[in-house]
C-alpha cells in the first residue's frame, strides 16, 4: 500500500475538478479512483460531521459535477460516474484516513515483520503477526500505534499493505442498549 500515494495523470484532473465540488455541497472527498479501461470514475464523499453519506448527499455531488462535466474538454467521451459513502469497512490509504480514524478499531496487514526496536515489549507471537486488529491510538507522518491485546504496537506506513476500518458492532450494541436502558 502507498500511505499518501498522490494521484497522477486523470486521477490528479479529476481531483482537481472534483474537489471543489464536493466542497461546494458541504461535503468531503475521502478518496477517488478512475479506471481508464472501463472509463469509470468513483468519487467516495462524506460528511465531516459524521464520516458517511446518505444517498442525497451523492445525489447531490453528481448534479452539481454535472456542468463541470459537460464543460471539460479533457474528460473521456463515456465516463462513467459512480458517487457513494467510503462505507463503514473503508480503506485507509492516507495520512489524513488514519487521523480522522483516530480512537476506532482497525485492521491493518503488514509485509515481512514488526520493527522490533519500536516494539520491544511484544510478545513473541504477537511480533510475528501478519494481521493486527485493533484501537487506532496515534498516527504522525511515518507510523501508528494500535492498542492490541492490551499492548501498544507501533506498525510504519513503509510496512502496511492493507488498511482499514472494523468497527466492534457487539460494543455498539451493547452502548445502544445502555442508552435505552436495557430495552432491545
Amino acid at each position: 500500500m502507498f500511505i499518501n500515494k498522490l494521484p497522477q495523470g486523470l486521477e490528479l484532473k479529476f481531483n482537481e475538478l472534483c474537489r471543489p465540488v464536493v466542497e461546494s455541497c458541504g461535503l468531503k472527498l475521502y478518496f477517488l479512483e478512475y479506471q481508464p479501461t472501463n472509463k469509470l470514475l468513483r468519487l467516495f464523499v462524506m460528511d465531516p460531521k459524521t464520516q458517511s453519506a446518505v444517498i442525497d448527499d451523492c445525489v447531490k455531488v453528481d448534479h452539481a459535477l454535472s456542468e463541470p462535466f459537460m464543460n471539460s474538454d479533457w474528460i473521456p467521451d463515456g465516463v462513467i460516474l459512480e458517487v457513494s459513502s467510503p462505507g463503514i469497512y473503508r480503506p485507509l490509504s492516507m495520512i489524513e484516513h488514519f487521523k480522522i480514524s483516530l480512537g476506532q478499531m482497525v485492521s491493518m496487514t503488514i509485509m515481512g515483520q514488526l520493527p522490533l526496536d519500536l516494539n520491544k515489549n511484544l510478545k513473541p507471537a504477537l511480533a510475528k503477526q501478519k494481521k493486527f486488529r485493533g484501537s487506532l491510538l496515534s498516527v504522525d507522518d511515518d507510523q501508528v500505534e494500535l492498542g492490541v491485546e492490551e499492548l501498544k504496537v507501533t506498525i510504519p506506513f513503509s510496512i502496511i499493505k492493507k488498511a482499514q476500518l472494523d468497527p466492534d458492532f457487539e460494543s455498539l450494541i451493547q452502548s445502544n442498549k445502555n442508552l435505552q436502558g436495557g430495552r432491545s
